[in-house]
């Protein structure tokens, strides 16, 4: 079954199955429901040449803890019998490497009333106990889970599950949408309600299985009133149960997924998701991907011939601008005004990208979030799109200062009128999800040191009047490694870390951890370059580096060629920051340091994880700030980390004066290291106080402001350091 004949399309495209049951399900109807069976469906999907399956049981997560049990314990054998010196069974082996060569990512069957099936896929960085919690707050308990036909026991009806999705950070796609259980066919009667389900953005594809569905739907979407604020992808599965002739992939999704391995299991969900956004460029069902289908779904998107003339370029900066001001939408570049594909003469692919981002990132302010694709045309031409997302702020054209927005598909230049109505816009879209009503629930688990949502609005004001979007602030990052358990003794560490080193290993962390918490520079210990664990040159880094890791640690670094890696997940480097943006990574740690920024993440982006791509791009960044302001940041976090310098110097001697004294002194040295730190920590706090109070006066707070953002961050566990501000 396996496709031989090779992509031409520019781009990294895996095969996906996005419905797939396991054994898990009661319905499942192959060869086993043990171990064996799970076993037998990684080989279906290594055999139909599929990269990555969604396992999807009915209302239940079982199966995929299965898998993750099962792979434990095949790397668990292996590593005792290479410890014990005993050959590996060539069967272990087989078996990891089925897990090495299919992704397998965590999703379910839900059902919704009434009656209607989603496919719900969730981020693996969710625990399985978290998402056993998620399926318990949809109303399917354990004791009712794996079974279809159960949508009795749903508590939610079909926009509460895209909202309550959404919120956990999940991808939702309405389920074989042409069968029965389907979104197409059971809400051919709805009405009203039907253009509110299908229009609904927290969806983010339709499942068909005949293409002539698939086409139905898409006409029925081109009506006015149909019109969506992002794409809908459509999307082709097996939904395979195991049953006699049914096979993984008989019905399969190709998806760009660049600079993806299928290993960094993590980075494919990111990826998928960003390429459900884009499916006219990303996501092909049912067929390949072929340069002529992609060039034909772009057939109606507006266009220019080519930037090197001027007319040309003013009309594709004012087609971006008004874009960014009013919809996501997708911009050509090589096809003239009467509808004729050209391509733009160029000496390659990397050079035409090279000019478009110039363009932008000179003519527009602030500059758009914008995802640009290069496509070969023939001889030395290339066609090139431009994805805009609709962006948080007013973009304006730098040169003019001009305003546009879209007109029935044209650009037009905004009156004061409607830019009025777009900043009202903006702050209702922005702040409706910190109304009362949508955060009861929240509140009501969350009401003790939480202020009501209407009055945080001055201080979020107060904050965007004089900010950009960090994405906007930084070049975008680039991900470190990832080190497993096995591995873990291959770096040599001293107490919290050394002066000196050749590698940053980095654990999961809060911004601030009540052990740690202000820690700025990353800890440094020393890598055996002669282990069997192998670093490549995108793991190496050099100069400045502000450093995030899963659970929203920050960290700065100014070390030559050191390796940066972290346990479980990649950490993500940001190297530089934008040309445009005038203060530098110091700065910006000190403030990812400050009390303000993690109470915005945590209080208007929904999670004080800084590592999650929806925080790290859109929360807002101090930009154009007063010099001395900045001067201070920076050597505050100078401050601490020459303080966390001759921290580690004096724990360095403290371990070599116990060195000889060890393992009958280990008490004892337990109890003098203990105090170090302590003392450490009581001179850190006072000077991160310092960053919070010049971070309070740079956004003009109250003393009303401070005590919100302060209960904040004491309702999370977080130190208070309104005493070390007192203090100073």
């Amino acid at each position: 079954m396996i496709e031989e004949t090779k992509i031409t399309v520019p781009g990294n495209w895996l095969q996906v199955d996005f419905h797939v049951h396991s054994p898990g399900s009661l319905d499942f109807q192959g060869i086993g429901k043990d171990d064996a069976g799970y076993i037998w469906l990684l080989e279906q999907a290594k055999l139909a040449g599929i990269d990555v399956v969604v396992i999807t049981d009915h209302n239940d997560i079982t199966g995929y803890a299965k898998l993750l049990e099962i792979e434990s314990d095949l790397l668990s054998t292996k590593r005792t019998l290479e410890r014990t010196n005993s050959q590996i069974p060539e069967s272990v082996l087989t078996q990891i490497s089925l897990f090495e060569q299919v992704a397998i990512l965590p999703g379910t069957e839900l059902d919704v009333y009434p009656n209607l099936h989603l496919i719900v896929i969730f981020d693996p960085q969710k625990k399985v106990n978290d998402i056993s919690t998620f399926l318990s707050n949809a109303g399917y308990t354990p004791d009712v889970r794996a079974k279809e036909d159960t949508s009795k026991f749903s508590k939610w009806n079909l926009e509460q599950a895209l909202q309550e999705s959404e919120k956990f950070g999940a991808i939702a796609i309405a389920a074989h949408v042409d069968s029965d259980k389907g979104l197409y066919d059971a809400t051919k009667k709805w009405g009203q309600n039907r253009i509110l389900a299908f229009c609904n953005d927290n969806l983010y594809g339709m499942e068909f299985i005949n293409p002539v569905a698939k086409d139905q739907i898409e006409n029925i979407m081109k009506a006015p009133n149909y019109a969506r604020n992002t794409r809908l992808a459509f999307v082709q599965s097996s939904d395979f149960h195991g049953k006699p002739g049914q096979n993984i992939g008989e019905r399969r999704t190709f998806v760009r997924m660049d600079d993806v391995e299928k290993q960094d299991i993590n980075k494919v969900f990111e990826s998928l998701k960003k390429s459900l956004r884009n499916p006219d460029e990303m996501v092909t069902a049912p067929g390949r991907p072929e340069l002529h289908a992609i060039l034909r779904k772009l057939d109606n998107k507006p266009a220019v011939e080519t930037i090197e003339n001027e007319d040309e370029k003013k009309k594709l900066i004012q087609l971006i601008c008004a874009y960014a001001n009013t919809e996501d939408g997708t911009i050509i570049i090589g096809r003239n005004s009467k509808g004729n594909w050209t391509g733009q003469s160029e000496s390659s692919q990397h050079e035409f990208d090279k000019k478009i981002r110039s363009v932008i990132s000179s003519s527009l302010s602030p500059t758009p979030s914008t995802t640009i694709q290069v496509y070969p045309f023939y001889a030395s031409k290339y066609i090139a799109t431009i994805r805009v997302k609709k962006h948080q702020q007013i973009c304006a054209v730098s040169e003019s200062d001009n305003i546009y927005i879209l007109e029935s598909g044209k650009p037009k230049q905004a009156s004061s009128k409607e830019i009025v109505e777009i900043v009202e816009s903006r702050l209702i879209e922005r702040y409706s999800h910190l109304s009362v009503t949508a955060r009861l629930s929240e509140m009501s688990q969350k009401l003790l040191g939480i202020e009501d949502s209407i009055d945080i609005l001055p201080i979020v004001r107060k904050i965007d009047n004089v900010s950009i979007p960090m994405r906007a602030a930084l070049i975008p990052p680039v991900f470190g490694a990832k080190i497993d358990d096995e591995n873990a003794n291959t770096f040599q560490f001293v107490g919290n870390g050394l002066v000196d080193g050749n590698i940053i290993v980095l654990p999961n962390a809060k911004p601030r951890s009540d052990d740690h918490y202000l820690r700025v520079s990353a800890p440094i210990g020393n890598y055996n370059v002669t282990s069997e664990l192998k670093f490549d040159e995108k793991s190496i880094f050099s100069g400045e580096k502000l450093i995030i890791v899963p659970g929203g640690g920050v960290y700065y670094d100014n070390h030559e060629n050191i390796i940066v890696a972290c346990y479980t997940y990649t950490p993500i480097i940001f190297t530089e920051t934008n040309t445009n943006y005038t203060s530098g990574l110091k700065f910006i740690t000190a403030y990812l340091k400050s009390s303000v920024a993690i109470w915005y993440a945590e209080r208007c982006l929904g999670s004080h994880d800084l590592r999650k791509s929806s925080v790290y791009q859109n929360l807002p960044i101090p930009n154009k700030v007063d010099p001395a302001c900045q001067e201070m940041a920076e050597k505050l976090i100078d401050d601490i980390i020459k303080l966390e310098d001759e921290f580690l110097k004096a724990e360095t001697l403290l371990y070599q004066e116990y060195k000889d004294k060890l393992p009958k002194s280990l008490d004892e040295l337990f109890e003098a290291s203990r105090h170090l730190t302590d003392d450490h920590n009581i001179s850190a706090n006072k000077l991160i106080g310092k960053v919070d109070k010049l971070f309070y006066d740079l956004f003009g707070f109250s003393t009303k402001d401070i005590e919100m953002i302060e209960q904040v961050l004491k309702s999370l566990n977080f130190a208070n350091l309104s005493e070390q501000i007192a203090i100073n």
